[in-house]
């Protein structure tokens, strides 16, 4: 993945959401927390996919966990990783609707290396570990008008319930 396109610029910049995806349901929000902390020293990265279809959960929202080199400051994706869920979300008649991954060291900033994430769709959750527990985070991208910045519309969620 490269974060420049063909004007050299990532295709928009991260916003944080004003409110969570109407998809994120409270299961979703407990499995980015698992795969957080489950990978816990380490970042978790991974897609977001709905299911399209003629498919028994028709418009769910699911992980797709990436396999790859995980620091607590960085995780890079091995490439047969990206083709396999490719692969999977095409035979399955899914979407790739987002991203997600984790900062076990807290930072709720986007660094330039995770703009990245923004080629692959709309949302992005990302999980940053705080004193009190995991902290979820939606971040949206709209792509901006000619010359104009991205504008965007997700809610905090700690452990599971909406943080007002």
């Amino acid at each position: 993945m490269s974060s420049e396109g063909a004007s050299g610029k990532p295709p928009a910049r991260p916003v944080r959401a004003s409110s969570a995806p109407p998809w994120a349901s409270g299961d979703l929000v407990s499995d980015l927390l698992h795969e957080a902390e489950a990978a816990w020293p380490t970042e978790a990265a991974g897609f977001l996919v709905m299911q399209r279809g003629d498919h028994a959960d028709e418009g769910r929202v699911m992980l797709r966990p990436l396999a790859g080199e995980a620091s607590s400051v960085s995780f890079r994706a091995h490439p047969t990783a990206v083709l396999n869920i490719l692969q999977a979300v095409e035979e399955t008649q899914a979407q790739i609707i987002g991203t997600y991954h984790s900062h076990p060291d807290g930072a709720e900033a986007w660094s330039v290396a995770d703009h990245d994430w923004l080629w692959w769709g709309r949302w992005h959750a990302l999980m940053a570990k705080r004193p009190e527990g995991w902290m979820v985070s939606w971040w949206t991208v709209e792509a901006a008008p000619q010359g104009g910045s991205a504008v965007a519309a997700g809610t905090e969620v700690s452990g599971g319930a909406r943080a007002e």
